[in-house]
């Protein structure tokens, strides 16, 4: 895993490929019907082909088997998508009922992505990066993510 900063306004991790990248925990204050998570995407290099991303949630920390998954969504689709995009990519969940206080565990996953050192590349921004993004990180750096669902 590496992290870039952009001057210290948005911090990304570069997603590597075939790996699953961990995004953080969010802690659900209300009991929700899961609508979508929103994140912050960077795209660098030429345009894409078949790339796709998804979201898997976790109910524990050993992130051994999701109890929902969103679609996939292909980067293809985006509109006025360009070499150097920077946008929020929706992936939507099927109004999964989720509880109150319940502790979600949030990874990303992609498939037919293949990272090309720094030619090619997705970056999902993280929240905080003047704190989180910096060269000792290591994996803590959380995702921005915004949780919308129905109450």
């Amino acid at each position: 895993m590496s992290f870039n900063n952009f001057a210290s306004i948005q911090g990304f991790v570069v997603l590597e490929t075939g790996l699953k990248q961990k995004l953080g925990i969010a802690t659900i204050p209300h009991e929700l019907e899961l609508s979508h998570i929103v994140l912050t995407l960077y795209k660098h290099g030429a345009n894409v082909g078949s790339e796709q991303l998804r979201i898997n949630l976790y109910a524990n920390d050993r992130y051994d088997s999701p109890f929902k998954s969103s679609g996939w969504v292909s980067i293809a689709d985006i509109e006025d998508l360009s070499t150097n995009w920077l946008g929020w990519l929706r992936f939507d969940f099927e109004r999964r009922n989720i509880s109150l206080n319940q502790v979600v565990y949030v990874e990303i996953e992609s498939q037919n992505y293949t990272r090309n050192a720094d030619t090619f590349y997705l970056g999902i921004g993280l929240d905080d990066p003047v704190r989180f993004n910096t060269i000792t990180s290591g994996s803590s750096a959380p995702a921005a993510m915004q949780i919308i669902g129905y109450r």
